[in-house]
């Protein structure tokens, strides 16, 4: 897998910087509530239709039906095959260039897909390197209409990937007698 050029990375997050003449953020809150709360079903049978009748083995984890993008998203253990198809659900969306979902919600779902991997699966699901994710990571919770759950996975990703401080201070000293 090839890594992602600097050009590629930059013009991602310059979609997320570009003005949505559509949506202010008083309605992004609105419309990512009801983009996790949707059946992934629908959109994801849309980029992989293959995959139609595997569907509902992969969101059978546990015991437990995923039946929207928030019950996969903040799953404990969520199988790493259906946030792929997230993740590529919404690189798709980026790229196509006349998505029906607002911008900001496509790369909430974008980085939160690859966060939610990195974070309960321990896998890697995209050639973005660390300071690349963490790049993003910090743009995405900086946006105020972002809800708890999304803000505290990305949080979440956030302390994950930064490295811990080096400290180069002299070990601490004791006062004489």
């Amino acid at each position: 897998m090839s890594q992602p050029s600097a050009h590629s990375f930059a013009a991602t997050l310059a979609l997320a910087a570009r003005p949505a003449p559509l949506w202010h953020d008083d309605e992004l809150g609105p419309i990512l509530i009801h983009q996790l709360d949707a059946p992934m079903a629908v959109d994801l049978a849309g980029i992989a239709p293959d995959l139609t009748g595997r569907l509902h083995t992969l969101t059978s984890a546990e015991g437990q039906t995923l039946r929207s993008f928030a019950d996969l998203l903040f799953h404990p253990h969520p199988p790493v095959e259906l946030l792929t198809l997230i993740k590529d659900f919404a690189k798709t969306h980026l790229h196509q260039g006349h998505s029906p979902l607002p911008t900001p919600i496509v790369l909430l779902l974008y980085y939160a897909s690859i966060t939610a991997a990195l974070l309960r699966s321990s896998r890697r699901i995209s050639s973005l390197t660390d300071e690349q994710l963490l790049t993003g990571l910090q743009h995405l919770t900086a946006l105020p209409w972002l809800d708890s759950r999304s803000r505290h996975l990305l949080e979440q990703g956030i302390h994950h990937l930064t490295p811990p401080p080096t400290t180069t201070a002299a070990p601490p000293q004791v006062e004489g007698p």
